[in-house]
């Protein structure tokens, strides 16, 4: 096998393979065995029908599969080689083969960026500790005593604030029902803010059986576009009024927390615990995305220019549909485009550099906690994830997954060291998804703290089977009726 390498660019590649005559005859006769051994010929006894007869009828698909019996293991040959990694996909050329010559193909891609990795001086992170307001303990247990409150009908008596209220709805705009616009038995629980801006204000004082009609315009940002600033006359017929009693300290109380959780005393403990362990999370989730800030920043080296371009499409097709004015204004599009290519660029970067520090630190995530958050989000599209995972899309979530938790793991790691921590890889490891604790309710929903994608992730791979599932039935809670215009 020769092979030759010609930079076309900073980062783009083609090579040129030759494969031996050798070799070519030897893909030939292969090809030749298996049609013979498959394909019945009139006139001829099975697989006695002659060669040249078998090259001549059968020549397109003799060319085909010789072709494709070639690329594939020359190309990865060829790759190793010459100590190239791919970043795109390959395209091919010249894939016309002849069964009297040596086979020559040309393939086209660019590579993955050559850098070194920046040493931990380069960065700057001030840790900091975790601390509590004097009274955040007590406004958290009330938070659990008003999640586990019951509801007392008021009768006639008015709403207040704080109140839970069913009611019926309809909505027109000028006069006009839309799709959406009513729903029976909604549950409102009055001042949360879960419905439209000032709707929840207008039930407060009315009365189980009160008909209360008022005018909302949809504010920017609503989730059907069509209706944004429109403004819609709601009728609504106010059915039932009821008061949320807080939950008494009592050893009912205390038993859905832990075990350990006996008295209000242990409750305090319990409760200052869960706040600490959650600020002392939100400041490394701090430190990870301050730590990825400043590698996008710092850090300079080529990224595979048709990323980029792919990404600068998929911004173009989702203003077409999103923002199709801003398409029209040559400089705000300009302006945006400049904004996605600078945000792809560095994220691009990212991606690569916690790749090769996870690679030179032996960073993976617990395949545990890997096949923990697949299933979840299995079951947040109301989908079984052992059938999934035998999809193509399945097996592209499960990368997905795993590069972002890894890439998490990574930062979480690079942040120990650059604050000089005793280093516990095992742990940093399976520093993705933590069980939460009985009764908690998170004051901050962290992200993962992952890197964009450059490439895209593999998705090819046998498809493999997660384990049992535990049956469990996905509900909403929310209230039957129409699509809820007024959220």
């Amino acid at each position: 096998m020769e092979v030759t390498v010609e930079e076309l660019g900073k980062l783009k590649r083609k090579l040129t393979v030759e494969v031996p005559l050798s070799e070519v005859s030897a893909a030939y006769d292969r090809v030749f065995s298996e049609i013979r051994s498959n394909v019945r010929v009139d006139g001829f006894r099975p697989g006695r029908f002659p060669r040249n007869l078998a090259e001549k009828r059968f020549k397109a698909l003799m060319a085909q599969e010789a072709t494709q019996s070639l690329v594939p293991k020359y190309f990865a040959e060829a790759l190793e080689d010459k100590k190239l990694q791919p970043a795109t996909e390959p395209q091919f050329d010249n894939l016309d083969i002849d069964k009297k010559r040596p086979f020559r193909f040309d393939v086209q891609f660019e590579i993955v960026p050559e850098f070194e990795l920046p040493e931990n001086q380069a960065f700057s992170i001030e840790e900091k500790e975790a601390t509590l307001e004097a009274d955040a303990v007590e406004e958290r247990i009330e938070q659990h005593r008003k999640a586990r409150a019951s509801l007392v009908d008021k009768g006639s008596e008015p709403a207040e604030k704080g109140d839970v209220v069913k009611f019926d709805f309809s909505a027109t705009i000028d006069g006009d029902p839309f799709p959406g616009g009513n729903g029976s038995d909604q549950l409102a629980e009055l001042g949360d803010g879960r419905f439209l801006e000032n709707f929840e204000e207008q039930l407060v004082g009315a009365s189980a059986g009160d008909e209360k009609s008022f005018d909302l315009t949809f504010p920017s940002g609503y989730a059907e576009p069509s209706l944004v600033g429109k403004t819609a006359q709601f009728n609504v017929t106010l059915k039932k009024v009821e008061k949320k009693i807080p939950a008494k300290l009592d050893q009912e109380f205390f038993s859905t927390f832990a075990e350990t959780v006996k008295s209000e005393e242990d409750l305090h403990t319990f409760v200052e615990d869960q706040i600490t362990r959650e600020r002392t999370d939100a400041l490394e989730q701090q430190y990870r995305d301050d730590l990825a800030d400043q590698i996008r920043k710092k850090v300079d080296f080529d990224v595979p220019e048709s990323l980029v371009e792919r990404g600068i499409a998929d911004l173009t097709h989702r203003l077409s549909h999103d923002d199709p004015e801003l398409l029209k204004d040559e400089k705000g599009f300009e302006n945006k485009k400049s904004e996605e290519t600078e945000r792809l660029i560095g994220d691009m970067r990212l991606t690569y550099i916690l790749n090769k520090f996870s690679g030179d630190h032996n960073v993976e995530p617990d395949s545990d906690a890997v096949r923990k958050r697949f299933f979840l989000q299995a079951y947040m599209t109301r989908l079984n994830p052992n059938e999934l995972i035998r999809s193509q899309e399945g097996r592209a979530m499960l990368s997905r997954i795993e590069e972002d938790m890894r890439h998490k793991a990574a930062l979480s790691l690079w942040v120990d060291m650059i604050l000089g921590r005793e280093i516990k890889a095992e742990e940093k490891a399976n520093d993705g998804d933590s069980g939460a604790s009985p009764g908690a309710e998170s004051e901050d929903s962290a992200s993962t703290g992952g890197a964009g994608l450059g490439a895209p992730a593999a998705a090819d791979g046998p498809a493999s089977d997660l384990g049992p599932v535990t049956e469990r039935e996905t509900t909403q809670n929310d209230s039957s009726g129409g699509d809820e215009a007024a959220r």
